[in-house]
């Protein structure tokens, strides 16, 4: 594992307050409510099932262990690709960390 992840597998992500969420099916559309000339963030597959776990009382770890169930995969290559995922969408301003 990454030492990224290894910090961020006891940090819980949560979706910031300002979003609005419309799920449907297998894809996710995210609206900044700050940002009202932005378009929405389409998220499908893998995306949309990570965002799925993003439920504000999960840590990395937990994220990952819930996909490597889902998903055909190994398990290190999975947690690389949510860390980095988690982190961009913390970038974009969707998701935060909280200790």
């Amino acid at each position: 594992m990454s030492g990224d992840l290894m910090t961020a597998d006891t940090t819980t992500w949560r979706r910031q307050a300002h979003l609005a969420v419309v799920s449907s099916g297998e894809r996710v559309a995210i609206v900044r409510l700050t940002s009202p000339g932005e378009p929405p963030r389409i998220l499908d597959g893998t995306a949309a099932a990570i965002w799925s776990e993003t439920d504000g009382g999960r840590s990395a770890e937990a994220i990952v262990a819930a996909l490597v169930e889902r998903f055909d995969g190994a398990p290190d290559v999975i947690a690389d690709e949510v860390s980095r995922f988690l982190h961009r969408l913390e970038d974009e301003g969707v998701l935060t960390r909280e200790p």
